[in-house]
C-alpha cells in the first residue's frame, strides 16, 4: 500500500512539473512576426553604445514608434511573470 501511494505522489508531482514546459503562447520575441521585425529594423537603426549594444531609450523609443510598448511592471503583491 505505501509503494501505491508513493508511486502515485511521484507521478502525479512528475505530471504537475511537466505541465508548466508548454512553450508560451501569444507575444513574445518569434510567436509575433510583426514584433520580428521591429525588433530587428530598431536594432539596425539605433546608435550603438560604448559597450556595442544598442541604446536602450533610443531603441525603446523606436519600438514605441512601431506600436510595441515595453510591459509596465506589476502590481505590487501579484505573483512574477512566468519565465517558461
Amino acid at each position: 500500500m505505501k509503494k501505491t501511494a508513493l508511486a502515485l505522489s511521484l507521478f502525479a508531482t512528475l505530471g504537475l512539473a511537466q505541465a508548466d514546459n508548454n512553450p508560451p503562447s501569444g507575444g513574445g520575441p518569434g510567436n509575433n512576426p510583426a514584433l520580428d521585425a521591429a525588433l530587428k529594423d530598431c536594432l539596425a537603426s539605433t546608435s550603438k553604445g560604448s559597450n556595442g549594444r544598442p541604446d536602450f531609450s533610443a531603441m525603446e523609443t523606436c519600438m514605441k514608434a512601431k506600436g510595441f510598448e515595453k510591459p509596465g511592471k506589476p502590481p505590487a503583491g501579484s505573483p512574477p511573470p512566468s519565465s517558461n
